[in-house]
């Protein structure tokens, strides 16, 4: 069985409180929901999925049952989630234009927080862990892997702090 390339996928993870928080990755929306089916929350990111050139598509369909013209045209926006034991979620994203995807991380209202390449978004596994860090691997120049943990904080040190839900 052969997974289509380049198909955009469900992704879901569960947060503290035991609600789901699922996406699709070729679209920029993140929905809570109970399980009863109540959507609680969406988090919209207005980014546009890049379109993939002639190339990109046949490199793609190498080795698979699928003709380039049957694959989606445009690149999924999302690699992977995580939310972590506080509710704040982390977002792994391809990045237009460079081999190094971003993070986008959340608090535990919804807010965007903020971005940052990454290493660590390129690679698996990785753990959102809560207090504002993540544990993951990372592979230096000489391919040798090491577990690191980083620490969510502003340009000059300040680690981020969550501020009340307005709503």
């Amino acid at each position: 069985m052969f997974d289509q390339p380049m198909r955009s996928k469900v992704i879901w993870d569960v947060d503290p409180s035991g609600d789901l928080w699922f996406l699709r990755s070729g679209i920029y929306d993140i929905h809570r929901v109970r399980l009863n089916g109540d959507t609680l929350r969406t988090i919209h990111v207005p980014v546009e999925p890049r379109l993939l050139e002639d190339r990109e598509l046949e490199r793609a369909a190498q080795d698979t049952p699928f003709s380039p013209e049957e694959l989606p045209v445009h690149e999924p926006l999302i690699v992977d989630f995580r939310v972590d034991r506080e509710g704040w979620i982390w977002v792994r994203r391809t990045n237009t234009g460079s081999s190094t995807p971003l993070i986008d991380v959340f608090d535990d209202c919804g807010r965007h927080v903020g971005s940052a390449l990454s290493q660590l978004a390129s690679h698996e596994p990785w753990l959102a862990l809560g207090s504002r860090r993540i544990l993951g691997v990372v592979r230096d120049e000489l391919d040798v892997e090491y577990v690191v943990r980083l620490r969510l904080e502003r340009n000059d040190g300040v680690p981020v702090v969550s501020t009340p839900c307005v709503f």
